[in-house]
């Protein structure tokens, strides 16, 4: 996972053949798309925001790898977003990512905004999401198998769906991942500022980031068929 890579990807169309794609779902807050203006110096966001993913120093910079971004988790490879996504306390939201893990020497944090907001992979069984409303709250989902193994390219779904209550449900390659929650009803509210690593020092990913979608629904809710239709275009298009 060593280097720096300077290649730029922007392939022709999705691979897999669909006309649908994460914009057609409303409250799409970032898109950082497989093989689209990915550099090592910034993934260009595909949302329409421009909220893009850069890094001016090439020392923290990831490497370059099938349309994604290889970190290497023994260094400081990491990004800033153009601008902090902010989901508000009672909010759904949804955060989809295509990841391959290489290792679990440290944490394995995706996105973060400090070190009380974050999602991260703490085991190969274990995710955690923190959130931050006066005091910070994490929601651990603990699987009693290596669900999130190494070397394994996998799409992962975290979604909180109800504002009510603020229940998160966890889904891998398409399917409800439910073997044991802390604090799964969890309503506070969390910001992304920053991609590979949290609180820009701590906690780097170690591994391929291929593609990331974020969706702040407001007090709206998303359907379940548009939940079937993202899955199906990501796990398709990254064969999974």
């Amino acid at each position: 996972m060593l280097g720096l890579g300077v290649g730029f990807y922007k392939l022709g169309g999705d691979r897999g053949g669909s006309p649908w794609d994460p914009k057609q779902i409303a409250g799409l807050e970032l898109w950082l798309r497989n093989g689209w203006g990915v550099t090592a110096g910034q993934w260009d966001d595909s949302s329409g925001n421009d909220n893009h993913a850069t890094q001016s120093t090439e020392g923290n910079q990831a490497r370059v790898s099938g349309g994604g971004l290889d970190f290497d988790g023994g260094s400081s490879h990491y990004y800033d977003l153009t601008s902090k996504i902010t989901v508000s306390t009672n909010h759904n939201f949804l955060v989809a990512m295509v990841v391959t893990i290489s290792s679990f020497d440290s944490l394995n944090c995706v996105l973060s905004d400090g070190a009380n907001e974050f999602i991260e992979f703490q085991t190969n069984k274990k995710i955690r999401i923190k959130t931050l409303d006066g005091s910070s709250t994490p929601s651990i989902l603990t699987q009693s198998s290596a669900d999130f193994d190494v070397d394994e390219k996998m799409l992962i779904v975290i979604s909180r769906n109800d504002g009510s209550t603020g229940t998160f449900n966890a889904y891998k390659n398409g399917s409800a991942v439910a073997d044991s929650w802390s604090n799964q009803a969890n309503p506070k509210g969390i910001e992304f500022g920053n991609l590979g690593i949290r609180n820009d020092n701590d906690r780097p990913f170690d591994g391929i980031i291929s593609e990331i979608v974020v969706y702040d629904f407001g007090t709206n809710s998303h359907t379940s068929d548009e939940l079937s239709k993202l899955h199906t275009y990501l796990t398709s298009r990254h064969g999974l």
